[in-house]
């Protein structure tokens, strides 16, 4: 009798924060008020219209150059929407300065 062969899965994140999408980006020097600012307006501006009938979402705490954060960890379907506003937010700071 042949032995079956086992799936191998890899595990996924099911999960997607802000700070993580920074730090795999480009971007240097983001402050804690950009962090705080983009975290807040993607759940506010772009998460909570788009799904007003979603539970809330799952919050983490993080402590980023020696403050609490409090991050929503979004679902990696939003990961695209994440990565586009981090984008016009720095464009935009560039801009002004």
């Amino acid at each position: 009798m042949k032995k079956r062969k086992r799936r191998i899965t890899l595990h996924v994140r099911k999960k997607v924060t802000v700070l993580q999408k920074l730090n795999e980006s480009d971007i240097q020097n983001f402050t804690v008020t950009d962090l705080k600012h983009l975290n807040g307006s993607l759940f506010y501006y772009d998460f909570q219209p788009r799904y007003p009938l979603a539970k809330a979402l799952p919050v983490c705490e993080v402590i980023f150059e020696g403050k609490t954060v409090f991050l929503f960890e979004f679902p990696v379907s939003f990961e695209a929407k994440i990565e586009s506003k981090i984008a016009y937010h720095f464009q935009k700071k560039r801009g002004e300065e």
